[in-house]
């Protein structure tokens, strides 16, 4: 009967090893601060109204990076930033070296991120979407849900700031995009202090 013990002992001491060895890894700091994207989005769209192109992410930011490239570009250091917060309340720009990380980086959606991924899942929102599966049945008028597409932020060097693409379609000529800019608060939460509109239709 000893034996018996003493070998489950060890095989649980194992199995308990074994779990820790394989225990999920923290988020990273990009993956958190991809989460208050999603919510910022459910505070304007409803989970079960709202669906996620991830597909257009990387593409989306991508060509947003080509087009900040033109010399009469609107410019991310002196743009005009607006804040989320109401009234006059100034934004200072992203420093240079968030600015070289989010050009330099290869862009994908927020979904890449496994939590945002199955929490947004969780909610009822419509992953994996397109313009083709929320269009209205006459491929005119308002689209069944509204498309958001968020790309994974990228996070500065130093850890402090992120920057992302977003954009979001109610309809065929109706929809509006540009970059977010984030920004750790000192008890480590990560909180939108800044858009930058770049397209509009």
């Amino acid at each position: 009967m000893t034996r018996i013990a003493s070998a489950l002992a060890t095989v649980g001491l194992a199995l308990g090893l074994s779990v820790q060895a394989h225990a999920a890894a923290p988020p990273t700091a990009a993956c958190v601060a991809a989460k208050v994207l999603l919510e910022d989005i459910f505070s304007r769209s409803p989970p079960d109204k709202t669906a996620l192109d991830e597909a257009a992410a990387g593409e989306g930011a991508g060509r947003l990076v080509k087009q900040l490239a033109d010399p009469r570009a609107a410019s991310i250091a002196d743009g005009a930033w607006r804040s989320p917060e109401p009234g006059p309340v100034s934004v200072k720009p992203p420093s240079a070296a968030t600015i070289k990380a989010f050009r330099t980086a290869r862009h994908t959606s927020a979904t890449a991120c496994e939590d945002v991924r199955l929490e947004a899942g969780a909610r009822g929102v419509l992953l994996g979407a397109s313009y083709e599966t929320v269009a209205s049945p006459d491929r005119k008028g308002r689209y069944t849900r509204t498309l958001h597409v968020i790309s994974r932020p990228v996070v500065s060097p130093d850890g402090t700031e992120a920057l992302a693409y977003a954009s979001e379609a109610y309809g065929p000529l109706a929809a509006s995009g540009g970059l977010v800019l984030l920004r750790k608060s000192r008890d480590g939460t990560w909180k939108i202090v800044g858009r930058l509109g770049l397209l509009v239709s």
